[in-house]
């Protein structure tokens, strides 16, 4: 599914199909690989942390490399592009955790 392209649930607390099941209700962690000029809008959540694990990807106002995170805060939905071959995480939240 990853290959596919597009963000993918990997384990979710709100009953995404095929993701591992985990016991916080309103969170979901997606991954997706992006190709270079890929874009994508993560999800619309109060707390939202963009992690780069492969690769570097732009916000709005943001460059991010290899390594890199980002927390958006009641940001609404983000777009993200990837200037080159990327991997992200994406952790989304209707709470806070971790601040």
């Amino acid at each position: 599914e990853l290959d596919a392209g597009g963000l993918v649930a990997i384990a979710s607390g709100k009953g995404h199909e095929g993701a591992i099941s985990i016991h916080q209700a309103d969170a979901a962690m997606w991954v997706a690989r992006m190709q270079p000029g890929d874009d994508l809008t993560v999800p619309d959540a109060p707390f939202v942390h963009v992690f780069v694990a492969r690769g570097a990807v732009r916000l709005p106002d943001h460059q991010l490399e290899e390594g890199d995170a980002a927390r958006l805060f009641t940001a609404g939905p983000i777009r993200v592009v990837a200037d080159q071959q990327s991997e992200i995480i994406v952790w989304e939240s209707d709470s806070e955790v971790n601040r």
